[in-house]
């Protein structure tokens, strides 16, 4: 015998129509590395794998400028640190 079909999982509500990225409040400068961020905080490190031509070169700056932008506005947030991990082609 078959095992008992499982219910259908709950439909997903509709997308937002402008989604917005979501920050915790702004602290004061350098209060990422004191108690002001709150014991709760998990920093993520972002690694970014890229080639070494051209058009990623600065694709990468453009991600690490916005990056750091984004880290300098919102101190607590659980951004960490950043890699860029570069592959060279063979010669």
């Amino acid at each position: 015998p078959r095992p008992p079909r499982a219910s259908p999982s709950p439909p997903l509500p509709p997308p937002s129509p402008s989604p917005q990225l979501v920050f915790p409040a702004t602290t004061p400068a350098g209060a990422a590395n004191s108690t002001a961020c709150g014991p709760g905080r998990s920093p993520y490190h972002v690694l970014l794998t890229a080639s070494s031509g051209h058009y990623q070169r600065w694709q990468t700056r453009v991600f690490f400028h916005h990056y750091t932008a984004i880290k300098a506005a919102h101190p607590c947030s659980d951004l960490g640190g950043f890699t860029r991990l570069l592959t060279l082609p063979d010669r």
